[in-house]
């Protein structure tokens, strides 16, 4: 037997161990769930969560099952379902009784009274069964998996923050609340209502999936631990997931959303990289991050700045109200403006308070759909250009040391530049020139191909760069040609063709190099090739680069024009004439100006195919004679 425990601001906890551990108090030594507890508690091996609330609902100051009528409350049969983070999922039968009176209503669900107990315990009296809270979601629309997602969602959240607790430097303990749901057997149709323990005490939202912080009422700061936990969660997984929308009383949490890299599982709230950019944009590591030694995400406002606050953003700012909305992040009360730490939160959510669970967007919505269609080859009326000078933390790419494949932060540093290209991070809603370029770099510098080509737009032809900055004028012709080639090197298809025209012709360069120009014509024929036989065009896309991250944006560099034959045409006449660093070869120009006679044939070209053959016709006679079988050579 283990005596509960005095936590150090006092109150009683039912935790059996240290009353340093409670889950109830915060670092700011504030404590949100006291309790007395006039009795010692059963040790077991359950985690400390479940003595916790067991504590509280028998405790003889505060009991909320108080006016729980059990004996006018049917009994029902119902499956448990609950998910282990090492084994998977769980179902056992049990009976429950759950009021029709709601208990409290959030924006997204009703909360009622539960008790469950094992039905093979039926000499258990109900008043001694397990007192819980079943969640009921209001508009009825959600299905077996979104209560599969909640359910698994916050269980891993539970595991990270056992990884966190286990931490050397990790300054208090932290938790997350059993989560559980219930199929009920006896209604028609059959019912589902999350299961959760219910938690007494001051609630509080410390951050969102959408980028918000609140700060605490009590001291006026945003909470470190909460952020801290964050931050660990994103290193912890290998920078494939991020836990975000950390709400609860305390250092009792409950209700979060997990983001990944990909942006699938974990439901609709699960917004992808465009979660990580918003995260890191608001973050910035405190005292609790540095203990535990985990690693800054360079902002362009850190760089600036490494003391710097987080963004300040007004409330009543309608375009990051817009996108937080395409976000489908923002506060159920669509009154929250995506980045808000000004203001101490006067009413706290209710312990059921979610995201809303809209259609989840496509990443060119989140952005803002910046970035969507050819660049216009005529640039709008600029009255002013901003030249090198104008950006002090302009980052220096050496191509040669770029990655083979990108890195998450590359990643997150391209999502946010297009956030604040499109003006979606300024509380002027007006493009951050510097912090848009510098995001840029360093995703190109990390290996993001996408970067890569809009950098080589940015810095090619001032004339000619409508998608990316084109108040910018920083015309750098070798830098775009190093970054255009460390682009088709990793496979962007319209990056190929354009390294192709441009080493023919030699409009990036003081002269032609159809060495080059060969070269990358031919992996542009390679790359189309390995598309078709796939089913489906590239779209510009890189080898490398997963769809989720790629998005379909070539920065104008799609407006090339070549097609198959046009490519294997300029083959055949680049080996038929030979110079500018390139071999004549009569025996390569016959062979090329044969395939694209057969793809002007497959394209109803006739004319075109014709010609090709006249050509190879003239060919004929370099090309060496062919022997025949069974000759001899004396």
């Amino acid at each position: 037997m283990h005596v509960s425990h005095l936590c150090k601001i006092g109150h009683w906890h039912g935790l059996g161990g240290n009353a340093a551990d409670c889950p109830y108090c915060s670092e700011d030594g504030q404590c949100g769930g006291g309790m007395s507890l006039p009795y010692p508690l059963k040790a077991d091996k359950d985690l400390r969560t479940r003595l916790l609330f067991r504590a509280l609902f028998h405790s003889r100051l505060h009991d909320p099952f108080k006016e729980f009528d059990t004996d006018n409350v049917q009994t029902e049969d119902a499956l448990h379902h609950h998910y282990d983070f090492e084994t998977g999922w769980h179902i056992k039968p049990v009976q429950v009784k759950i009021e029709s009176k709601e208990m409290g209503r959030g924006a997204l669900r009703s909360v009622y009274r539960c008790l469950i107990r094992d039905p093979d315990s039926c000499n258990i009296m109900w008043r001694n069964a397990t007192p819980l809270v079943a969640k009921l979601y209001i508009d009825g629309a959600h299905d077996r998996d979104d209560y599969r997602n909640d359910v698994k969602m916050q269980m891993v959240a539970k595991q990270y923050a056992t990884w966190f607790n286990k931490e050397e430097k990790a300054p208090s303990q932290i938790d997350f609340v059993e989560a559980s749901y219930i199929k009920l057997l006896d209604r028609n149709p059959q019912q589902r209502y999350a299961i959760e323990s219910f938690i007494d005490g001051t609630y509080a939202k410390f951050n969102t999936n959408a980028g918000s912080l609140t700060v605490s009422t009590e001291t006026g700061r945003v909470r470190s631990t909460p952020q801290a936990f964050s931050h660990y969660t994103f290193e912890r997984s290998g920078k494939k997931e991020l836990v975000v929308d950390i709400q609860g009383v305390g250092a009792l949490y409950t209700d979060p959303q997990i983001v990944t890299e990909s942006g699938k599982e974990y439901g609709d709230g699960n917004i992808g990289l465009a979660g990580f950019a918003l995260f890191f944009h608001a973050h910035r590591c405190n005292h609790v991050c540095k203990a535990m030694g985990l690693t800054p995400f360079d902002t362009y406002e850190t760089v600036v700045d490494p003391k710097a606050p987080p963004p300040k953003i007004s409330l009543g700012d309608q375009s990051l109200l817009q996108t937080a909305t395409k976000l489908g992040a923002l506060d159920v009360k669509q009154n929250a403006p995506l980045v808000k730490i000004a203001e101490p939160v006067e009413t706290p959510p209710s312990p059921s308070h979610k995201r809303p669970q809209g259609k989840r967007r496509r990443a060119s919505q989140v952005d803002g759909g910046i970035l969507g269609g050819a660049g216009a080859k005529r640039r709008r009326s600029v009255s002013h250009f901003l030249k090198k000078e104008d950006f002090p933390h302009f980052v220096d790419i050496d191509t040669s040391k770029i990655p083979p494949t990108p890195t998450v932060e590359a990643l997150v540093h391209f999502k946010l530049a297009i956030m604040h290209q499109s003006g979606r991070l300024e509380e002027s809603g007006a493009t951050n020139h510097q912090a848009c370029l510098y995001h840029f770099q360093r995703a190109a510098q990390l290996g993001h191909v996408t970067s890569m080509v809009a950098l080589a737009k940015l810095h090619s032809d001032t004339a000619y760069h409508k998608d990316i900055l084109p108040e910018v004028s920083i015309e750098d012709k070798p830098l775009a040609l190093a970054l255009l080639s460390a682009a088709g090197e990793r496979g962007h298809e319209h990056a190929t063709a354009n390294l192709a025209t441009s080493n023919h012709h030699g409009y990036l360069s003081e002269k032609p190099d159809w060495q080059q120009a060969a070269h990358w014509y031919q992996k542009y024929i390679t790359l189309r090739a390995d598309a078709a036989s796939c089913g489906s065009p590239m779209q510009g896309k890189s080898e490398e680069e997963p769809e989720h991250v790629m998005g379909e944006h070539s920065y104008g560099w799609e407006e090339h024009g070549l097609c198959m034959a046009d490519v294997m045409l300029a083959l055949a006449e680049l080996y038929s004439q030979g110079g500018n660093g390139l071999e004549r070869d009569p025996q390569q120009a016959y062979d090329w100006y044969g395939e694209a006679a057969e793809e002007f044939m497959n394209v109803m070209k006739g004319k075109l195919a014709n010609r090709c053959y006249e050509k190879q016709a003239e060919l004929e006679a370099e090309l060496p004679d062919e022997e025949e079988d069974g000759d001899v050579t004396m």
